[in-house]
């Protein structure tokens, strides 16, 4: 069936749709909606993949399809550190940020967790996304008034830098 997520997309002038298929058990989910906004979600018993199979085709008809791979945008958000690299509860941290902000992106089909790294006094969370300016607004709106709202900067690049340098750069 599904190895991994299908994650389809028609650009057009009302904006960007997706659908995406995953299958987890016997259960096979499919979330559609408007790229950034909640998607609405269903789930189909594994034994109707047929009928998945189905809509697949008839999206692809439609217009909908992968995107390539130079086409997805790198986001990144970064956290000033102590002592150079993360300690423990800083770590603990960024893998909070990286949950929320993962499953978000998901729900809103923008897009996933790439990696994430620590050093140079910064704690930084990687995604690829489809469109860094709805990523940008999505995360500074996800994380305000959380105790994640204090981070360093949001990046559209993964080089390095230290804090120093990034705040240089908002500056």
């Amino acid at each position: 069936h599904l190895d991994d997520t299908l994650r389809l997309y028609r650009r057009g002038p009302g904006g960007t749709e997706f659908a995406w298929f995953y299958e987890i058990g016997d259960r096979i989910y499919v979330d559609r909606g408007k790229l950034g906004e909640m998607a609405a979600r269903r789930d189909v018993d594994i034994e109707d993949w047929p009928g998945i199979e189905a809509e697949i085709d008839a999206l692809r008809t439609d217009g909908f399809g992968e995107l390539d791979e130079e086409a997805w945008q790198f986001v990144q958000i970064v956290y000033e550190v102590k002592d150079g690299f993360a300690s423990g509860d800083e770590l603990a941290k960024r893998n909070a940020v990286t949950d929320i902000l993962d499953e978000h992106f998901a729900l809103t089909g923008q897009g996933f967790w790439i990696d994430s790294s620590s050093g140079m006094g910064t704690a930084e969370i990687g995604f690829l996304v489809v469109d860094y300016e709805i990523a940008r607004e999505s995360i500074v709106a996800k994380l305000a008034g959380t105790e994640f709202a204090d981070y360093l900067a949001i990046r559209d690049t993964d080089t390095l830098a230290t804090a120093e340098n990034i705040r240089a750069e908002a500056t």
